[in-house]
């Protein structure tokens, strides 16, 4: 009798994991995050002091592969900012990558000098990391 009451209680479980698996999978496709967001949210859960401006210049980082980008290209990537880009303004940018140093490790992120700065190839690895449980899900 022990044996059909754990194979019962086995089957109900099986049949609340799917249902609660559909409930996910609806709840994911309702959301509709956009890659952006999506790594945002896996980024923030990986280093959740990280600030939203400085996931904003580490993602701009991450998405142009290993190419350098400009002090300019990156401070266009802060939220909220825009306009002039004037030297004393675009210095915010160099305390987002410090602060993006702090949790990445300071070789992450190298200064391309005169121009502004590079994602390394452990610098992707961190992302990568970050965001491999929002790609599993995917």
């Amino acid at each position: 009798m022990r044996g059909f009451v754990e194979i019962a209680e086995h089957q109900r479980v099986c049949r609340e994991r799917d249902e609660l698996r559909g409930e996910v999978a609806y709840l994911r496709a309702s959301t509709m995050l956009t890659p952006e967001q999506a790594a945002y949210v896996a980024i923030k859960q990986r280093y959740p002091r990280m600030e939203r401006a400085t996931i904003c210049v580490v993602w701009r980082l991450y998405t142009a592969r290993s190419g350098a980008l400009s002090y300019d290209a990156l401070y266009e990537a802060l939220p909220g900012r825009g306009g002039d880009g004037s030297d004393a303004l675009l210095k915010i940018v160099g305390v987002y990558v410090s602060q993006a140093r702090a949790s990445f490790g300071r070789e992450a992120i190298e200064n391309v000098w005169g121009f502004g700065y590079r994602l390394t190839r452990k610098g992707a690895a961190a992302i990568d990391a970050a965001l491999e449980p929002e790609r599993r899900r995917a």
